[in-house]
């Protein structure tokens, strides 16, 4: 995989060439676990808003919430990070 930033949203280039951002990643893991962006925002106690902003790619995580939403989606802070 190749790590791009791109206007201050980051961009994950898988394999196959397709770019996947840091938010298409959260909402996909969400939706695999059938939370809504409400649901998801109830277990790590932030506004909906904020998950929105996240995978809309206005807004990113900190990095204790990008952890605490890799434990919830049950994967790691380097899946969702491209490392």
């Amino acid at each position: 995989m190749l790590w791009n930033k791109i206007s201050g949203n980051a961009k994950i280039q898988n394999k196959r060439g397709a770019n996947m951002t840091l938010g298409n990643k959260i909402k996909q893991l969400r939706e695999n676990k059938k939370y809504s962006q409400e649901e998801l925002a109830d277990l790590l106690k932030v506004h909906s808003v904020t998950i929105s902003k996240w995978e809309n790619g206005t807004q990113e995580p900190r990095a204790k919430r990008l952890s605490e939403l890799a434990n919830t989606l049950n994967t790691s802070v380097e899946y969702l990070m491209g490392l």
